[in-house]
């Protein structure tokens, strides 16, 4: 760094001009400069002390003014000091290096210039001393350079257009710089218009007065054309300066060329468009793993936006818990320049998502290592199809093994029994009467369960023929009726207009049955046993939701309890073959692996819901003997429930639910947006909420449930329209929700049932 000894603008000349130029207006031409800058006398005592030097050594102006340099900035006894007042002195400037401290007695290095300073009749006045931190330069030779480059920018910097401009918009002074970007000289610009110079005076005159309303612009966009003709983009950045007596004099205004970083910025614009508009999350990260790049893509999967992670350390973001996975991909992609696999992620609401990530090394110019480019595929809701699948396949390996079981056990115990049966004849005395019935119950009693499995095992074929379900399930109700505990409400609700199915009567009255009699068993202290049954047209979107179903019209069987429910990891389990939850020789853990079977063998599907202390929902679908017509009539209704543009919020816990019912509405002419809990549901609400037109609300979610968030919404908007959603019947009933809502919609839903109850709630006057 280095400053022309003879100065016009330190030496104060006779020039008339930079006369009037006050000892305020330089304060703040020093103040707004980065190195540390002060002003001593002869004595070397500090008369003026600016931001940069606060900065530098901690003292403030206060605490330093009148203070000799030596006794302030340097260990006791240096000579150094010394040495450079009397070189300077002698020279009339001095240039070097000083080991010196701040005020917490830390060293630092800096690199110091001090220049004697003339009155007009060339006498020495003061002394101008300039300072910059070397410190980290000083450490090793690698800092050195990047300390180097960092100062000569500063340099630069200062030879960027710099320009002080009066109240009423004339220019005062300028550097060299400026004359430099606008072909026009010193003598020239002085005086005239601040404006004249800019491609667009309009928005330059707006931006001074915003200077003035503010106190400040940053970054202000504006182009300035060179006398040639040639244009520079720069962006301003100015400030407001006072008089002594605090009085706003003008403004000291600083531009930056941005020609070239536009045109940069706008490749970087466009390539980032395109990134942008892929469905992956996509990352730069430095090398230390920090995350330097977050793509839109990255704002979906993961919830966050990009000002949030920005500089944070990926696997800290990622993770609830410190991994030893992305260490080591990180490992491995610095050595051999690249990694993939999977990993599972958190979201910023917390839930665990599942990802395909690949990582990229990426190389600077030179070829050195210079960034990673990772690319995350959500593959969570793919993770969970193939986890049914495999369900459904272990299922069906366990029913083929346990039917080679049963085979030979029948031809165990057959012969077995037929002994019993010759004992019976041969020994008919009463002695050994007790001890043969026994032996021949216990053997009926396996060849029974032998029964069960081969009926799990051989899909349970049996004669299909059209039926009635509603004739079934009036016998079962009156049969549970009478032998469950008076403490369990039976209730029954059908269709009278129910659609026929083909199937074997006997096997669904045994699902029923099934059904009924482990919903008594999980309400042992007496609750409300709820069967219903109804029409129900299986569209597109429903399907995709539930793997084994298949499109069309369907007779739905809910068997409905308000016992103690069941934690997902049971729910996962239930129809596996002698899984049971009950105690020893209360249960074979068949009865449901065959309801199962017997379902599927009818063409049908089951849906569980349930919750710990909240009950069951067992919903039973059975293809329905039904003409083509009937489903192109439901085509045609979902036509008549078509929206006109509304704006509906959606908040599931549920990821699937969430994007499966924005794609129904969107489909159906609504627009949707999405919130993964209430908490999310009510922040989305409060930005949108002159927007939104209907609420579909679940209600039971984490975080915030679907009461309080329902709650929370109707404080922000009395008239919100409300539709509360679950897979639990009972929560229509409770009187907090029913007070709180305009609908209720029963999970699993249809487009249909979905339209219909948007249509009903949107057009009645609540």
């Amino acid at each position: 760094m280095y400053i022309e000894k003879v100065d016009p603008r330190l030496r104060m000349t006779n020039d008339l001009e930079y006369a009037n130029f006050s000892l305020r207006e330089q304060a703040n031409l020093l103040d707004n400069a980065h190195d540390a800058i002060s002003v001593r006398d002869l004595e070397n005592r500090i008369i003026y002390w600016n931001k940069g030097a606060e900065r530098l050594y901690g003292w403030t102006s206060d605490e330093v003014v009148g203070k000799k340099v030596e006794d302030l900035l340097f260990i006791e006894g240096s000579q150094q000091p010394v040495n450079a007042f009397r070189k300077m002195l002698e020279n009339g400037e001095w240039s070097g290096e000083f080991e010196q401290i701040n005020k917490n007695n830390e060293k630092i290095n800096v690199e110091s210039h001090w220049i004697l300073n003339y009155d007009d009749q060339g006498n020495p006045r003061s002394i101008f001393a300039l300072s910059t931190d070397i410190t980290d330069r000083k450490k090793n030779e690698d800092e050195l350079r990047k300390a180097s480059y960092y100062a000569r920018s500063l340099i630069e910097a200062s030879l960027d257009p710099l320009v002080t401009i009066s109240r009423d918009g004339k220019i005062t002074d300028v550097n060299e710089a400026t004359e430099q970007v606008t072909g026009y000289s010193r003598d020239e610009l002085i005086g005239s218009d601040f404006s004249d110079y800019f491609s667009e005076p309009e928005k330059a005159r707006e931006g001074y007065k915003n200077v003035f309303t503010n106190g400040f612009v940053k970054d202000y966009p504006l182009a300035i054309h060179h006398k040639s003709g040639n244009i520079t983009d720069v962006l301003y950045n100015a400030t407001v300066y006072n008089d002594e007596a605090g009085e706003i004099q003008g403004v000291f205004a600083a531009a930056r060329d941005v020609t070239a970083r536009n045109e940069s910025d706008e490749k970087v614009r466009q390539q980032a468009e395109l990134l942008d508009n892929a469905r992956e999350a996509i990352t730069l990260r430095d090398l230390d793993n920090r995350i330097i790049y977050w793509n839109k893509g990255s704002e979906r999967v993961y919830g966050w936006k990009a000002e949030e992670v920005m500089g944070k350390i990926a696997h800290e973001v990622f993770f609830k818990e410190p991994s030893p996975q992305p260490l080591e991909a990180l490992k491995i992609v610095k050595e051999k320049g690249e990694w993939n696999g999977e990993m599972q992620h958190v979201n910023k609401n917390g839930d665990e998502i599942i990802v395909d990530t690949r990582w990229t090394l990426m190389y600077d110019r030179e070829g050195n290592p210079e960034s990673i480019l990772v690319i995350n595929s959500d593959i969570t809701e793919k993770k969970k199809l193939e986890s049914q699948l495999y369900r459904a396949q272990r299922i069906e390996s366990i029913g083929t093994l346990a039917g080679g079981m049963a085979h030979d056990l029948n031809n165990i115990l057959t012969p077995i029994l037929l002994s019993v049966e010759i004992i019976k004849e041969k020994l008919p005395g009463i002695e050994n009467r007790d001890l043969i019935e026994m032996l021949e119950k216990n053997i009926k009693r396996g060849a029974d369960l032998v029964q069960k499995v081969l009926s799990f095992a051989r899909g349970v074929e049996g004669e299909r023929r059209p039926i009635q379900l509603t004739r079934i399930i009036n016998d079962l109700t009156k049969t549970i009726g009478e032998t469950f505990p008076r403490s369990i409400n039976i209730s029954k609700k059908i269709n009278p207009d129910l659609w026929q199915i083909s199937g074997d009567a006997t096997q669904c009255h045994q699902v029923l049955m099934n059904l009924c009699v482990n919903a008594r068993d999980a309400m042992p202290r007496g609750g409300t046993l709820t069967i219903s049954a109804e029409n129900f047209i299986v569209d597109e979107s429903f399907a995709r939701m539930s793997i084994g179903s298949t499109v069309g019209p369907h007779v739905v069987i809910s068997v409905i309890d308000t016992g103690i429910g069941m934690p997902s990891e049971v729910i996962d389990r239930i129809f596996e073959p002698f899984f049971t939850t009950k105690k020893l020789g209360e249960g074979t853990g068949l009865g449901l692996s065959t309801a199962l079977a017997i379902v599927k063998s009818h063409g049908g599907f089951i849906h569980v819901y349930s919750e710990v202390d909240k009950g069951s929902v067992f919903k039973v679908y059975f293809p329905a003997i039904s003409t083509a017509g009937s489903i192109e009539v439901e085509g045609q209704a979902n036509e008549m429930l078509q929206g006109n543009g509304e704006l509906i919020l959606i908040v599931d816990d549920e990821e699937m639910i969430r994007k499966m019912v924005s794609i129904m509405l969107e489909e159906n002419g609504y627009r949707s947006i999405v919130a993964s809990d209430g908490s999310e549901a009510v922040t989305l609400f409060a930005r949108h909420k002159n927007e939104v037109n209907l609420a579909i609300v679940d209600l039971m979610m984490p975080v915030m449930d679907g009461k309080a968030c329902i709650k929370a919404l109707r404080k922000l908007d009395s008239n919100i329209k409300i539709i509360a959603a679950s897979g639990l019947a009972q929560q229509n009933k409770r009187v907090d929700v029913i007070n709180s809502i305009n609908a209720f919609l029963m999970k699993p839903f249809s487009t249909q049932m979905l339209l219909s109850t948007i249509q009903s709630t949107l057009s009645t006057k609540w």
